[in-house]
């Protein structure tokens, strides 16, 4: 009996470390008995860079984890909510930035050169996802330099408009630039043909 109970104690001391170590970044809505294994976090890495779910349009991030989702699912790895594959996702990256640093900060390279298909996987969707960010604050700032530049060209020629009015020279932008003074005549004129018209229609009647 002691022998066995020692035994069940083991096994469940083993379950518990496995549970623990591999269940990182699982959603509650995945049972207790499903874990990530190392060839799910491959076809997870491998099925991010298929779907560009690392790199996503605007607002399509969500869209894009549920594209790998089914293609997880199609191979059989057993999970069925979006946000589980994105939270194991973002734990593999922690974890990768992680060991990163600390071999980094070792004094040997020789841990480099170990062969870790799930580091390459992940350090390929890293340097992806750097230069995607690199591209979005290059265009971010073409943007605003076009934008800067409209204004200032648009406030040159306001100015210059302005100022051609001003100086009663130019056609500024709509017609012909109106004289004040020109204004000031036109009810007199129009007066003055008024009456040499009525003066034409009376003879013409006598």
């Amino acid at each position: 009996m002691e022998a066995s109970a020692s035994n069940t104690g083991a096994e469940a001391d083993t379950n518990v470390s496995n549970n623990s170590s591999v269940k990182a970044g699982a959603s509650a809505d995945d049972k207790v008995n499903k874990v990530w294994t190392l060839e799910y976090d491959l076809a997870l890495l491998e099925e991010v860079g298929n779907y560009n779910a690392h790199i996503p349009e605007p607002k399509e991030k969500t869209k894009n984890f549920e594209s790998v989702l089914v293609a997880l699912m199609n191979c059989g790895i057993p999970f069925k909510n979006s946000r589980t594959i994105m939270e194991r996702f973002s734990y593999l990256k922690r974890m990768h930035s992680v060991k990163m640093s600390k071999q980094q900060s070792t004094s040997g390279m020789e841990s480099f050169c170990d062969e870790d298909p799930l580091a390459d996987l992940m350090e390929d969707l890293i340097q992806e996802m750097n230069d995607h960010e690199a591209l979005k604050d290059e265009k971010f700032k073409e943007k605003q330099n076009k934008e800067v530049q409209l204004v200032a060209g648009g406030k040159a020629l306001h100015d210059k408009c302005a100022m051609q009015i001003l100086n009663g020279k130019g056609n500024p932008i709509g017609g012909d630039v109106v004289v004040l003074s020109d204004l000031r005549a036109l009810p007199a004129m129009s007066e003055s043909t008024n009456n040499s018209e009525n003066g034409s229609t009376k003879k013409k009647t006598s």
